[in-house]
Order: structure tokens, then C-alpha cells, then sequence
């Protein structure tokens, strides 16, 4: 199998254009067919070695002299189907057959990932390693040996066993849940109990530091901040520059304008702030018509407004944010960047790039604020600081659908809980700030990557610990060092942002849906981290040496991965498999169950039967918090109504014109609210994530983070402000 792999220095790779054709092509019955007869080579090779026949006779030995192979084999034969129809009691025809869909929906998408694995598949090796604009790094952050940077499209085992892991993963959970559904009855009460405290306890934790983040924003709306950042000056504090790289494609003009003119509404735009407008060339004469006229209706408003224009079909890339992102960046770090550092007009150590998405509106104070926290840092701090406001998908709130809305304002809940959270790890998201030394030190934005906010968080973390861990020698690491240095500095001045918005109801319903593919497809960031982790290992040479802290750190990172992609689906799976037990009408019932006999097992049924109590103050808590956001975003907060109609254009943003104005009172909206929470979250969560989480899983397996980008369409902005 390993004989299959190509080497890492083939030049048979196919173009960018041939990727993107073949990652956007159905799945056709050979390629099943490769899958399985992979899956028959790895078994057939692992069958002629010794050491597994050794293991196998070990393991029947044990298992003989105890009761487990008994145990296994009474559910058998006829058994079987009476043990089912008496679990699943009811239509016996019916559920029976939807259980054994659903578990063969699971084991194909297993099948398919281990089918990957098994074969290998690597069309898109080395991808981001081709681009001409691949910005060199430094020597201690290069690993993998040679001078290639760590990427799940490299060729070797461990980025192949990286991006198969998270697809085994989900689909091999589901698969144990139903297996133990059928089978075991403790097992799978365990389970649920688990997933059910796991998400008891994110779902409490977010929705009440929500709460407490609308407190927080609240107090720092009504601060000065322009007052201190004078007074900073005056001390003789060096000013901020801000670079705000704007990636976007086909975009309305109307979008892009008003983005820029809440860029403008900053008191210190016209002496700090650069906008670089990062077209794409594949969009001809449009990009180059919308930058004449943005460039000529803000001509004055801003230090310097520069224009890129990102080339198509470059090899090695996957076009997308992340890769025009990086194509602006090179173009200023060569050109203007070089040049005020040339003259002094600029210290890179002055500089804070900042991404924002097309449709993004910052607060006014947010880049002063900004400033304030990175002129009162000493460098060595600043130059592993990122910064992140809490986003707000607020902008079309009344005119979008229902499922679209619920995902909107349940993302910004999430948000601001995770950035106000005392646990855990917040990873950047949407529109945030690197300082310009961090993001020269890891080598700015990978090209072949689709999430690139959480992708440029992750390389920031561990280009920090592989500086502080340096040695003389090359791809060597002193493992006593291995500190994290990165800093993700909260700003508490949400950042508006517009919900897909496509024509009809169904139109955006699947776009959202579309949008909703993209985004899952972050789940390559867990394949990353996963692959620095294990190189951070080997570069190291002892797991044991590296600090404590890192570790934590790490598996927080990935502990918030796993609670965006995987926790969800699999306790809505858990919670709609335990609603077909026929059995137990009252919680009291598990205690006098058959095959719930010790006090632990009774424990975890009574934990998954209280399932629905359990779960009531928390969701109480998220549709509180939901309405605390949905209030202080569209501008009906008791203290900001009246400032509406005279403030910048980040307070005249209330969420569109509802179709009735009795839909801005606030007991309609806690109503309304509190209705698409339980009725709409358990089919938003199956068809916009967990359907789209399902198929981003087969896709990284199978071909990596080759993906066709496609942009979500917003709404005209003269139809919704």
C-alpha cells in the first residue's frame, strides 16, 4: 500500500483547474470500487504478517476464558431480530429499517474514509508548497522535514492518516451509537450521558457568558476611546498603522462601499489606515471598474487606498479567501510596506493587518481600541498578538428565513460567549487583526486552505511555540521551551456581517446551505493541528518534555473544533435514537430495567431519560441571550433607540425592514425566538450542519482541501438599510 504513494517531489500533479473540476464531479461506482478493493489490500497485507496472528491468539485466549464471547454471540441469529423489535417496540418494520439505513449510511462513510486511507489517494500533494507567492519561512517554524511547511496536502503517512482521522472519527461514532443502540443498552446509555453532559455544559457555558458579554459591550460602547488614544500620543507613543485587507469577488458595489464607509467612520482613518482592496482578477473589467470608483468616492478619507488583483488558475492553489488574502499581502509586504520602511515613515513593528470580509462593518472605535492595547505593549508581547471583536450575523435579521436566521443568531451567541468565556480556547473567526511581525514571522496566509480564520490562528500558535523553542541546529527543538506565546486580545465592539440572502425562501435557504458546505469544511483545521501536534513530537524527540501548558492548550484547540463539527450531530443522533426506546415511560423505569443492573449504568440511564429536564436551563439561558443580542445588533436596546437615526452607519444597521413593525417589540421577538429554538434547531441542525459536516468529512478525506469556493450571496443593500 505504502509502494502506491507518490513521492513528495513527483511533477505529475494535475492543474489547480483539473483539482477543482474533479472535487466538484459525483461520486461514481468505480471510485467505490477502488475504495473497497484498498480496504481488501490493507486487509489482505496485515493478514500475512505475524505479529497479528501472534495478537489474535492472545486475544481469543483471553476472551475464551470469560464471558464476553458468550456474551457476543447471543444476539445472533434469530435472537436478534426479537431483542430489536422488543428494544425498539412500536412499528417494528419501520424503525428496523431506518436503523439499518442509518447504520449503513455510517459504515459507507467509514468504508470511504478507510477506503482513502488504504489507497492512498494524494492528487492534491504538495499543493501548498507550488505557489510563486509562498512566502519563505522562518528556519525555526519549517518542519516536515526539508524546507516544506506543515500542510495536510503533503505527501507521507501522517498527513494521509490526518486527513482520514476526523472522517473515521465522526462516522465511526455513529456507527458505535447504533451499534450499541441495537446491542447494548448500558453501553449506549453511557454514551448519551456523556454527550448530554458535554453538551449541558457548552450549551450553559456559552449562553451565559452571552449574557455577560452583552454587559461587556455595553460598557465599552459607551467609553471614549479616541480621548486615551490622543493622550498615548502625546506620551510620546508611536501611532498604529492599520493595513485592512479586503478579499472579495463579485461582490456588489453597494456592499464593498458601505464596508469601506464604515472603515471611514474611524477617527484616526485618515492618518492610520490603509485599505487594500484585494480583487480577483478572474472577474475582469467589473473588478477593476469597482476599484476606480471606490478609490475615487473615498479619495481623501484614507492614509493610502492600494488595489491587487489575484491571478487565476495558479498552481498549487485552491481559490478562495485565504488565497487572495495572501496575494494581497505579498504585493504590500514588497512594495508599500518596504517603502515606508525605506523612508521611515512606518516601523513594521508599528503595523496591525486587519481581514475583514466584504460585508463586514467595524465599530468606529474599534481600530482606536485597537490601537490603545498594542501602543501600551512592549514588543516582544505584541508581536505575538491577534486581536478578534465578537461577529454579529445581524444585518438582514428580519428578512432572511427562519432556519437561516436561527443559524445567524445562534453563530453570533457562540461568538461573543466564547470570546467572553473564562474557558477554554477562542480561535479567531470571520474579520479579525495580526500583527504585521506574527504574520511575517509564520509566512502569512497558506493558499490551499478554505477556513483561513481558523487556519491562521493555529499556525500563529504553533509558529510561537516553535520560536520559543529554537535551537542551532536545524528541525531540532528544545522541548523544555515549548511555549505558546500567541495572545488573542478580546475587543469587545462587535463587527456586523450580513446572513446569506438569495431571492425567495428556498433560493436562500440553499445558499445558506451552500455557505454551510464551505464553512464545514474548517474541519480540515482539526487534520492541521493534528499534523503539527505529532510534528511538534518529533521535532521535540519527547512527548513528555514539552510543558504541560502546551499540551492543555492544544487539546483545547482541538476540544473547540470537536464542539463546532462533531458533539452536536452526534448528540442529536444519540437523543433521536434514544426517542424510539419504547420502553421507559418515566425516568424511574431505568432503575427496574433488565440490563441496567450495577448503580453506574442506572445512573447514566437516568442521566440520558432526564435528557429533556436537564437541558431546560440552559436552553432558557441561550433564548435569553439570543434576545440580549438580536436587541443590542438591531439597534432596539433601550439606551441606542433614539441614537439610531443620528449615529455612523454602524448604529443605523437594525436588521433590515421587517415585513411588520410589530416584529421589532420585544415580546414578539422573545416569541418568535423561542419558537424557531424548538421547533426549527433540530432540522437546521441536520440539514445546514450535520448533512454538509458529513460530506466536508468524505471530501478532506478523499481529496484534501481541494474545494470549489463559492461566494454566499448577500442581499441588495438598498432593499434591506
Amino acid at each position: 500500500v505504502l509502494s502506491r504513494m507518490p513521492d513528495a517531489g513527483t511533477d505529475a500533479e494535475p492543474s489547480l483547474h483539473n483539482e477543482v473540476t474533479s472535487s466538484v464531479r459525483s461520486r461514481s461506482w468505480s471510485s467505490l470500487r477502488e475504495d473497497v478493493e484498498g480496504v481488501w489490500v490493507l486487509g489482505s497485507a496485515v493478514l500475512r504478517r505475524r505479529w497479528f496472528w501472534e495478537a489474535v491468539g492472545i486475544v481469543t485466549a483471553v476472551a475464551s476464558t470469560g464471558y464476553g464471547l458468550k456474551s457476543a454471540t447471543e444476539h445472533i441469529a434469530d435472537e436478534y431480530a426479537d431483542a430489536l423489535a422488543r428494544r425498539l417496540g412500536g412499528s417494528e418494520f419501520l424503525r428496523r429499517s431506518s436503523l439499518y439505513f442509518l447504520c449503513f449510511v455510517a459504515g459507507l462513510g467509514l468504508l470511504v474514509s478507510v477506503g482513502s486511507l488504504a489507497r492512498g489517494r494524494s492528487s492534491h500533494q504538495t499543493a501548498g508548497n507550488m505557489s510563486p507567492w509562498k512566502t519563505p519561512l522562518s528556519p525555526h517554524i519549517q518542519s516536515l522535514g526539508g524546507r516544506r511547511a506543515v500542510s495536510i496536502g503533503n505527501a507521507g503517512v501522517m498527513p494521509l492518516l490526518c486527513r482520514v482521522f476526523p472522517a473515521v472519527n465522526l462516522y465511526g461514532w455513529l456507527v458505535i451509537l447504533f451499534v450499541t443502540r441495537i446491542w447494548s443498552i448500558p453501553c449506549f446509555s453511557w454514551c448519551m450521558a456523556a454527550l448530554c453532559i458535554q453538551m449541558w455544559w457548552w450549551l450553559f457555558k456559552t449562553s451565559f457568558f452571552s449574557i455577560v458579554g452583552i454587559v461587556t459591550v455595553r460598557k465599552w460602547l459607551r467609553r471614549d476611546w479616541v480621548r486615551p488614544y490622543r493622550k498615548l500620543l502625546e506620551q510620546g507613543k508611536k501611532p498604529i498603522c492599520h493595513i485592512v485587507i479586503l478579499p472579495n469577488y463579485k461582490e456588489a458595489l453597494e456592499v464593498l462601499a458601505d464596508t469601506m464607509a464604515g472603515l471611514a467612520a474611524s477617527e484616526i482613518a485618515r492618518e492610520c489606515m490603509v485599505v487594500v482592496l484585494a480583487m480577483e482578477a478572474r472577474e475582469g473589467k467589473d473588478a477593476q471598474e469597482k476599484a476606480a470608483v471606490l478609490k475615487r468616492e473615498f479619495q481623501g478619507k484614507f492614509l493610502e487606498i492600494l488595489e491587487t488583483y489575484h491571478p487565476s488558475h495558479v498552481r498549487g492553489e485552491v481559490v478562495g479567501k485565504s488565497s487572495n488574502t495572501q496575494w494581497a499581502f505579498r504585493c504590500v509586504q514588497s512594495d508599500w510596506v518596504n517603502r515606508q520602511v525605506e523612508v521611515k515613515a512606518w516601523q513594521k513593528s508599528q503595523m496591525v493587518i486587519t481581514i475583514s470580509d466584504a460585508d463586514s462593518i467595524f465599530h468606529p472605535d474599534y481600530f482606536s481600541a485597537l490601537s490603545i492595547d498594542a501602543m501600551e505593549l512592549p514588543e516582544e508581547r505584541l508581536r505575538w498578538r491577534l486581536w478578534q471583536a465578537p461577529i454579529w450575523l445581524l444585518r438582514n435579521y428580519f428578512t432572511v428565513p427562519a432556519p437561516t436566521r436561527l443559524t445567524g443568531y445562534t453563530t453570533s451567541v457562540a461568538e461573543l460567549g466564547g470570546l467572553r468565556s473564562w474557558f477554554g480556547c477562542h480561535i479567531t473567526f470571520s474579520s479579525y487583526s495580526v500583527h504585521y511581525l506574527l504574520a511575517e514571522e509564520v509566512g502569512g496566509w497558506d493558499v490551499d486552505v478554505i477556513a483561513e480564520d481558523h487556519h491562521m490562528f493555529c499556525k500563529c500558535f504553533f509558529g510561537s511555540v516553535y520560536a520559543s523553542a529554537a535551537t542551532e541546529e536545524y528541525d531540532q527543538l528544545d522541548a523544555s521551551q515549548c511555549f505558546a506565546q500567541i495572545e488573542l486580545q478580546r475587543i469587545f465592539l462587535p463587527v456586523k456581517g450580513y446572513m446569506v440572502e438569495a431571492g425567495d425562501w428556498w433560493t436562500s435557504v440553499v445558499a445558506r446551505f451552500t455557505q454551510a458546505r464551505r464553512h464545514t469544511q474548517g474541519i480540515s483545521e482539526f487534520a492541521y493541528v493534528l499534523l503539527h501536534y505529532a510534528n511538534l513530537i518529533r521535532r521535540a524527540g519527547s512527548i513528555i518534555q514539552i510543558p504541560l501548558s502546551t499540551h492543555e492548550k492544544i487539546f483545547q484547540i482541538l476540544y473547540t473544533m470537536l464542539g463546532a463539527h462533531t458533539f452536536p450531530y452526534l448528540h442529536l443522533t444519540a437523543m433521536v435514537l434514544a426517542a424510539t426506546w419504547g420502553e421507559w415511560n418515566e425516568p424511574t423505569d431505568c432503575f427496574t430495567h433488565s440490563e441496567c443492573g450495577d448503580w453506574m449504568t442506572q445512573l447514566s440511564c437516568l442521566i440520558m431519560v432526564l435528557n429533556v429536564y436537564l437541558f431546560s436551563i440552559p436552553v432558557a439561558l441561550n433564548i435569553v441571550a439570543t434576545l440580549l443580542v438580536v436587541l443590542e445588533g438591531c439597534g432596539l436596546s433601550p439606551n441606542r433607540q433614539a441614537d439610531n437615526d443620528d449615529g455612523h452607519l454602524w448604529e443605523k444597521l437594525t436588521g433590515g425592514a421587517p415585513s411588520l413593525t410589530l416584529m421589532r417589540k420585544v415580546w414578539f421577538l422573545f416569541l418568535q425566538i423561542a419558537l424557531e429554538t424548538a421547533v426549527m434547531a433540530a432540522p437546521a441542525l441536520i440539514g445546514l450542519g450535520m448533512v454538509p459536516e458529513l460530506m466536508a468529512c468524505v471530501s478532506l478525506a478523499r481529496r484534501g482541501n481541494a474545494f470549489k469556493y463559492v461566494v454566499a450571496e448577500k442581499p441588495s443593500t438598498h432593499k434591506q438599510d
